[in-house]
């Protein structure tokens, strides 16, 4: 479980990253942008490492539905933030609290 959740947060982290610098916001947004990225790339799965697992049919089959999941989740939370795009003024959002 922890290798499913690891490869596809290194393709969920890879785009907000991107989106996080298009922003100009890669150092303020800690979790989507720079820090996080290299956290993450620092020790994430690498497909090779496992290229010699062979895994059951039914485990495979589990993966498989973990992994859609995971990925379906992203959606829901993307299409979230592009509904609510230019809602909040994250200018202000981002001010230091006194």
């Amino acid at each position: 479980m922890i290798w499913v959740f690891e490869a596809t947060g290194v393709v969920f982290i890879g785009h907000t990253q991107k989106a996080a610098v298009a922003l100009g916001m890669d150092e303020e947004l800690y979790y989507l942008g720079r820090t996080h990225f290299e956290e993450e790339f620092g020790h994430s799965v690498v497909a090779q490492d496992y290229a010699d697992v062979e895994l059951e049919d039914t485990l495979y089959e589990q993966i498989c539905n973990m992994v859609d999941e995971l990925f379906n989740g992203y959606i829901v939370l993307f299409d979230c933030w592009y509904e609510h795009r230019g809602k909040y003024d994250f200018a202000k959002l981002l001010q230091p609290v006194a």
